[in-house]
């Protein structure tokens, strides 16, 4: 299985960049994994939120096949523990599912096209990150469950 991550801008931050890159090389060692930081729409912030949501959500329609398995990052989605978490991605690898792709939107989130061809969706916390630090956290989550799986220690 691989896994593709999608997101709307870049991850600008130095320490940020330099974490997500330790933890994607890391799970490597388990997947092949795709990122891609997508441009953020031009103009976003003359746009109105409904307008600006369908634009985002077009970006990432671009990049999806049908067969894709969809994950979105949703403050409202269900919560999970790192086991759990392990547990959905084995029934996932079960399924046989070739790519199970990751969406992080924009502030506002996704529009219903995006609601429409979502599998899950998953919130990391309860709490608020900017859209550049859930990547790290998603990333380093991403990493735990594959040594959960294979029952490394890393977890514990």
């Amino acid at each position: 299985m691989k896994i593709t991550v999608l997101s709307i801008g870049k991850t600008k931050e130095p320490f940020l960049k330099e974490g997500l890159g330790i933890y994607l090389e890391k799970i490597k060692r388990y997947c092949p994994l795709e990122w891609i930081e997508m441009e953020d729409v031009k103009n976003a912030a003359s746009l109105p939120k409904e307008e600006l949501k369908r634009k985002e959500s077009k970006l990432f329609l671009d990049k999806i096949k049908p067969t894709d398995y969809i994950i979105m990052l949703d403050e409202h989605g269900k919560e999970f523990s790192s086991t759990k978490l392990a547990n959905e991605f084995q029934g996932v690898m079960n399924r046989g599912v070739s790519n199970m792709v990751f969406l992080i939107g924009g502030a506002f989130g996704f529009d219903e096209s995006i609601e429409k061809i979502t599998q899950k969706k998953i919130a990391l916390s309860q709490l608020t990150f900017t859209h550049q630090m859930i990547r790290l956290l998603l990333s380093e989550q991403i990493y735990r469950v594959f040594t959960i799986l294979n029952n490394e220690k890393y977890h514990h």
